[in-house]
């Protein structure tokens, strides 16, 4: 629950400023609070439709139509979901269809660009990096595209995605059902500009950040490939999967088994099985430290401050480059180790 602060209380003139929005949201984000401190700072601040190429056209998102997907990777480019932007390993997107893309270029996004998450959970973001150029994204993501003649995109990104940048993005919330945003509730989003040296030093570390990313991403495709090509295996695509042979008509005797899955006895399935098995091979229990391989403790979520809690990291969460989680009170906890 969102509650406001005894030595920041939330001022009547706000609602004059806002609107006259009676909704807390605004008020209670920190939106306001940040912009009261960016207002005292003596430093310049540029709205961001200022920043970004060719004005408004420089924030934008791809539009609501039925995508078309595919499974052929010649016919096919990777396709980012607002929750993939956040991902650490990009294995395994959809495609979408080329002919989709070509006839609509707002779904193509490039390096150096701002995604930021506008419908549903809003104000995540994710900095375009070098593997992710020329992929395609989802329109529940917005572009901000940085003109490079007037702001640096690293440090463009940084600010953005600063505690300052967050608030702001999140105030021009609408909807009571699904919340979204569109690209005119940020084109007045204060951009402060520190001088030549800082705003380089942040591009810098952003640029770094995500060049050392990129490297992670292609070394743990090339560990993969090896790991494949020494069991005599490919990293299949799902044409290569369903050209193994027909998914129907096939029995199993299951006096042996306890599954009645039938995706366990799949002939294609079986086939991999036995491929691996070929090799030499330990079973997951032998490389693990003994007594880790297990589920995780059951115990009451209670939701609390950081201080009293620990963050609660969900299965979805646990694969983002920057996992983010509720904070549950420690007390809850009984004898579950955190």
């Amino acid at each position: 629950m969102k509650i406001t602060k005894l030595d920041f209380p939330v001022m009547s003139s706000w609602m004059e400023n806002n609107g006259r929005r009676l909704d807390c949201n605004p008020y209670l984000s920190g939106a306001f609070e940040a912009k009261v401190i960016l207002e005292k700072l003596s430093a310049k601040k540029q709205p961001l439709h200022e920043v970004t190429k060719g004005g408004m056209k420089g924030i934008f998102h791809a539009g609501r139509e039925s995508r078309q997907y595919v499974n052929d990777p010649d016919y096919g480019i990777p396709f980012l979901g607002s929750t993939d932007i956040l991902a650490a390993d990009f294995y395994g997107l959809p495609l979408l269809s080329k002919k989709q893309v070509k006839s609509n270029p707002n779904y193509t996004i490039q390096e150096g660009w701002t995604l930021i998450t506008r419908s549903g959970t809003i104000g995540r973001m994710a900095y375009v990096r070098s593997e992710m150029d020329g992929m395609v994204c989802s329109e529940h993501a917005m572009r901000v595209v940085p003109d490079s003649k007037k702001i640096l995109p690293g440090y463009l990104y940084a600010y953005l995605s600063s505690s300052f940048g967050v608030p702001i993005v999140i105030s021009g919330t609408y909807g009571s059902i699904i919340q979204s945003i569109e690209p005119q509730h940020i084109a007045d989003l204060p951009v402060p500009r520190l001088g030549k040296d800082i705003e380089e030093t942040a591009h810098k570390n952003i640029e770094e950040a995500a060049k050392l990313r990129s490297e992670y991403q292609a070394q743990v495709k090339a560990a993969t490939n090896r790991l494949f090509s020494v069991l005599g295996l490919k990293n299949m695509t799902t044409v290569d999967w369903h050209k193994m042979g027909s998914v129907l008509g096939f029995s199993h005797n299951l006096d042996s088994h306890v599954s009645l899955r039938a995706a366990n006895f799949n002939p294609r399935f079986k086939k991999l099985c036995e491929t691996i098995k070929f090799n030499k091979y330990k079973e997951l229990y032998e490389i693990c430290v003994p007594g880790t391989l297990q589920r995780g403790g059951r115990y009451k979520r209670i939701d609390a401050d950081s201080e009293f809690g620990c963050q609660l990291i969900g299965q979805r969460q646990l694969f983002w480059l920057r996992p983010e989680g509720r904070w549950v009170a420690k007390s809850a906890l009984g004898n579950v180790q955190p």
